[in-house]
């Protein structure tokens, strides 16, 4: 049988054709080893911040970083602890605590990612690795997963540097590099519909570090800083927020222009319910639904008087929105069978995605921002599902399996006072001197 599939093919005109090209035929079982990494050590060390004390509402904690090697990753740890006997709390958990988290080279920033930035970030992850997040940082779609208790928090920090093991930071080298993490003002959970501020402590930063032995250390310090070494990043930028009133009678428009000229691969949009512009606190029964990512129902994206992304409805981009260059085609999409899949709504962190792909850890393309004439997304939020009755103050599953409902936000956010936020990822060039290890952000446009 065999040898009469190999008699047709040796008599197909298209076989025949695609052999011609020699250079891309690959003969499987020829034995190679086709790659290899140099073996080398490795060093965990759980950092502690020079200023732990500094911890709490609205203050930052820097962490020195060793110097072992090269920084291939660092998880960010600390400890909550919540004074009340019956909190609620949003359903994106404690990530609230985190206002902003940056890498800096004495003093000069090479990279920051607030914490919407974070959550853009995590929602570009494969699910299995956003729900070590959602475990991480406390999150559950019930909204009362933070009682009178004590938490510790895990987050992974998910920079550029970290991303590609050629964009790792070769500590050793280089000029000191520090973590700051700033907190946030803590205040985003109440008891018995009661405002709270909750209480941060022990931060400390796992840093993985990679080791080469003196002999390739030498090698690759020599190869890489012959000369200035210039470095391909990424970097978030946040744009401030547009504000509106969400209420049951209809979509909100909210609409933000740019400021930004940087050269753009991706850009986010999330519309949310800030806990601290409420006009009053919200009660227990509808905190869940605040700090978390709102459906929309269209976006569009124009500059220079044209629509690059003419008004389109939001669902393309929540489900085949993240295009990626591999057999599946696209990444993620939304998760309609149970609230618990993504209790943070990451699904509706809207991504307008500029390049080919979705492997960050390569240059797929993008726009510049600088030559295009005020280039502004314009978003039409879906209204809420109706004002909050008694006894009807649970979320809404938004399940369309089960309701055939998928058509508007929670009944919990009418009158809510919901902001609209665009974050860029763009491309950041980073040299390091080699008679220093100054590190230096070159350009961004």
């Amino acid at each position: 049988m065999a040898s009469v599939i190999n008699q047709s093919n040796n008599n197909s005109s298209l076989v025949a054709t695609l052999m011609e090209a020699q250079e891309s035929v690959v003969n499987p079982f020829i034995y190679n080893i086709s790659k290899q990494t140099k073996f080398h050590g490795i060093q965990y060390v759980e950092e502690s911040p020079e200023n732990g004390g500094n911890a709490g509402a609205g203050k930052s904690v820097d962490f020195n970083i060793s110097k072992f090697g090269f920084l291939r990753s660092a998880i960010f740890k600390w400890t909550t602890t919540s004074p009340a006997s019956t909190n609620a709390c949003p359903r994106t958990g404690l990530i609230n605590c985190i206002d902003r988290i940056e890498i800096l080279s004495s003093s000069r920033r090479l990279a920051v990612m607030d914490k919407y930035a974070l959550m853009c970030a995590i929602s570009d992850l494969p699910r299995d690795v956003q729900q070590s997040y959602y475990k991480g940082l406390h999150m559950s779609s019930a909204g009362t997963q933070i009682q009178a208790s004590v938490y510790t928090s895990f987050l992974n920090l998910p920079f550029s540097f970290f991303n590609n093991v050629k964009n790792a930071i070769p500590v050793s080298f280089v000029e000191p590099i520090k973590v700051r993490v700033y907190f946030s003002d803590l205040a985003f959970c109440n008891a018995t519909d009661t405002a709270k501020v909750l209480s941060v402590s022990d931060p400390k930063l796992l840093c993985e570090f990679r080791v080469l032995d003196n002999a390739d250390e030498d090698a690759t310090i020599q190869e890489n800083y012959d000369g200035v070494l210039t470095q391909l990043n990424y970097d978030y930028e946040t744009e401030v927020g547009e504000s509106g009133t969400l209420t049951e009678h209809g979509e909100l428009t909210l609409s933000k222009t740019l400021s930004t000229n940087v050269v753009a691969s991706d850009i986010y949009v999330i519309v949310s319910a800030d806990y601290s512009q409420q006009a009053s606190t919200p009660t227990g029964a509808k905190l869940p639904s605040f700090e978390c990512p709102l459906q929309i129902k269209n976006i569009e994206f124009q500059g220079s008087g044209q629509n690059i992304v003419p008004q389109i409805d939001g669902r393309y981009l929540e489900y085949y929105g993240r295009r990626c260059d591999k057999s599946q085609l696209h990444t993620l999409g939304t998760c309609p069978q149970s609230s618990n899949d993504d209790p943070a709504h990451m699904k509706w962190v809207y991504k307008i995605q500029l390049g080919l792909g979705d492997d960050k850890r390569m240059n797929t393309g993008g726009i510049s921002l600088r030559e295009i004439n005020a280039p502004t997304i314009k978003v039409n939020v879906m209204r809420t599902a109706g004002a909050v009755t008694t006894g009807s103050g649970v979320e809404d599953t938004q399940d369309p399996d089960t309701l055939a409902v998928d058509n508007r936000n929670s009944k919990n956010l009418d009158d809510a006072k919901v902001t609209l936020r665009v974050v860029v990822r763009h491309h950041t060039l980073v040299s390091t001197d080699p008679s220093s290890g100054r590190l230096t952000n070159m350009l961004t446009n």
